[in-house]
């Protein structure tokens, strides 16, 4: 357990981050970017929550995408995903609030809940935004989900995307390939200083200067 920041962190990894959005309220991001964690590790990244279904936007996603900029924190953006809405317009809800900056982290879709439409249609919905999304962006996008939506959606499916897990258990990360997994969502219970609210913990699994090439 790491007292400053109420949770276990896995410290055999190198690169640490946070995802935010409008939940967490009114964000200090100078005293986010100050936190040490252990030793000399600090908060490297930061996912911000941009848009949500078809017409959605996040109330504080234009203050925090500024002020991590500010403070020279690596970000990125992620929509949260509706498969009963139209992906076409998700996409373009996602584009049209996110700036299209070369020295961002890639954009991310949050799939975390299903709809009774047919894994057909829902893979090829998700498709569909993952195209759009990657041609504007021209950088591959990154699919945030848990091991249940992982197994049902993703294992054989969208190989070619790497993957953002969320457990908290410690237990199913385990079976994720390596050659997909890019980040670990290990905890949704974290506090930090700057931050009124609990915070998502993750990590990269790779090398800071892995990271910085993304």
């Amino acid at each position: 357990m790491i007292k400053k920041v109420g949770i276990r962190v896995p410290t055999k990894f190198e690169v640490h981050g946070i995802d935010v959005s409008h939940h967490q309220g009114k964000i200090n991001w100078e005293k986010v970017a100050k936190l040490n964690l252990f030793e000399t590790t600090k908060i490297s990244f930061a996912y911000i929550k941009a848009t949500e279904g078809a017409t959605l936007n996040d109330d504080n996603f234009d203050r925090n995408w500024k002020e991590c900029q500010k403070i020279g924190l690596m970000k990125g953006a992620y929509h949260f995903y509706f498969p009963w809405k139209d992906p076409v317009k998700q996409a373009n809800n996602f584009v049209n609030a996110v700036p299209k900056q070369k020295n961002c982290l890639p954009p991310v879709l949050d799939f975390e809940q299903d709809a009774n439409i047919g894994s057909d249609k829902m893979i090829e919905n998700i498709s569909t935004w993952l195209n759009l999304v990657e041609k504007h962006y021209q950088k591959k996008p990154i699919i945030y989900t848990n091991y249940h939506f992982y197994k049902k959606y993703f294992k054989d499916n969208f190989e070619d995307y790497p993957l953002w897990i969320a457990d908290y258990s410690n237990q199913e990360i385990v079976n994720i390939p390596k050659n997909r997994l890019l980040f670990w969502q290990h905890s949704r219970a974290g506090t930090v200083s700057g931050i009124n609210e609990k915070v998502d913990f993750n990590v990269f699994v790779g090398s800071l200067s892995d990271l910085e090439e993304l």
